[in-house]
């Protein structure tokens, strides 16, 4: 029901509304409607399957209703050797998820993994032709090698382990860390993996087996790559669907694969890096280093990945065949060339370790953000939706770098020094 001074209910939205025309009436009422219709359909590409399509359970495996969840009310597991029919899946081609409809579970709808049973009906496309199977191992016809810039992963993922460091003298602070070394078949897309035992991705990492490898190799890996020193298991999971999908054994795997993150960043990438720290650098700017670094034409065998304005991946093309003592400006030329990645095409900026980069956001250089800031601030307390109380019990997550910084919020000091993220509990800004 709409009042003249009342709220707008709109899905589980309520708008404050003082007065309304009937023209008005009539056109937040379509809206209405258009949100209602959008809200049913799903979002998500999802592979569909005909009535006389079943799951014929091998494993006595946990059934879900949500596969970002992965919780089980009922303790539901399918029965070795019933037949469940299958829903869709979770991908147009190669499902790793099939939604089941098991009748003796509450609620009914769940997701198992595909290498929890066998698919009867080919209507869901189950690859056993050779040239269209991607789960089985030497059949890469190119490689891609990933590196990450540390810091600006942990922008976006900074509760993982290896993101507790903000060191400067660290080795991630100033150097690309290992992402992976990937075996690429080009008719299966993203999707070549899991050649091994393990067929799917766990909920975490560190859910996967251990990877047996010797000390030294360990060792060499931990520095390349932070997460086997935080225990977070990068490493696994990068064996376990990339490493399975080639010959090497695991010591020869990531050995070769920390070999050519060192080439790379001592090619002069890093060292561009270092002196370019909380500078925007320009696409074009960036490809000039990579092909004065790594040889003329390379900036073309090399896609990038940005988020929110920061540099964060470079993905590099590299030949079916590596070898040991493999050089990567010879194997890059051996290599076919990347796409183009648009998220990086209005340049980027280099992200310092430690530090929260938020575009736009306000810190002790950002006048134009202060005001911005405070201006919202006080619209949102003059405003009679949120309470003047309320608005004054605020708090901000301000983050503490290396020294005390005035608080552009409300002027005072956060003075704990330490954590990547400080809460502080503030005076309002306004009394």
């Amino acid at each position: 029901m709409i009042l003249k001074h009342g709220l707008l209910p709109i899905g589980n939205v309520a708008v404050k509304i003082l007065s309304i025309n009937p023209t008005m009436l009539t056109i937040l009422n379509k809206i209405k409607i258009s949100i209602v219709l959008l809200l049913s359909f799903n979002l998500y590409t999802f592979s569909t399957a005909s009535a006389n399509t079943v799951f014929s359970a091998t494993q006595n495996c946990v059934a879900t209703p949500s596969i970002h969840k992965l919780d089980n009310p009922g303790a539901v597991k399918l029965e070795v050797g019933d037949h469940y029919p299958i829903l869709q899946g979770n991908k147009p081609t190669h499902p790793e998820w099939y939604l089941l409809r098991i009748e003796t579970a509450n609620p009914p709808i769940r997701w198992v993994r595909n290498d929890c049973g066998n698919v009867s009906s080919s209507d869901i496309e189950i690859n056993t032709d050779n040239n269209k199977t991607c789960n089985i191992a030497n059949q890469a016809d190119s490689y891609v090698f990933a590196v990450s810039w540390q810091p600006a992963f942990c922008e976006s993922k900074p509760e993982k382990p290896e993101c507790a460091t903000t060191d400067a003298s660290a080795y991630q602070a100033s150097q690309f860390s290992l992402h992976g070394l990937w075996p690429n078949k080009e008719s299966c897309g993203i999707d070549y993996g899991y050649c091994g035992d393990v067929k799917a991705k766990p909920a975490n990492f560190c859910d996967y087996p251990q990877v047996n490898m010797s000390s030294i190799i360990r060792n060499q890996l931990s520095q390349v790559m932070p997460s086997v020193s935080s225990s977070s298991c990068l490493e696994r999971h990068e064996w376990h669907k990339h490493g399975t999908c080639q010959s090497d054994l695991p010591d020869q795997y990531f050995e070769k694969a920390s070999n050519l993150v060192h080439q790379f960043n001592e090619s002069g990438i890093s060292d561009f890096m270092k002196s370019h720290i909380n500078r925007k650098i320009s696409l074009d700017d960036f490809r000039t280093v990579l092909d004065s670094s790594l040889g003329s034409g390379a900036s073309t065998h090399v896609k990038l990945g940005c988020k929110n304005g920061l540099l964060v991946d470079i993905y590099v093309s590299l030949p079916a065949e590596i070898k040991p003592d493999a050089k990567l400006k010879d194997l890059i030329f051996r290599a076919p060339p990347m796409p183009t990645d648009k998220s990086c095409q209005s340049g980027f900026r280099i992200d310092a370790i430690g530090q929260l980069f938020r575009p736009g956001a306000c810190s002790k250089n950002n006048i134009f953000g202060r005001i911005i800031f405070l201006i919202s601030i006080r619209i949102l307390y003059f405003n009679t939706i949120v309470s003047r109380e309320a608005t004054k019990s605020f708090y901000v997550y301000y983050t503490i770098f290396f020294e005390k910084e005035l608080n552009p919020f409300t002027h005072t000091i956060c003075n704990t020094p330490a954590s990547r993220y400080n809460r502080c509990k503030i005076r309002p800004y306004f009394t």
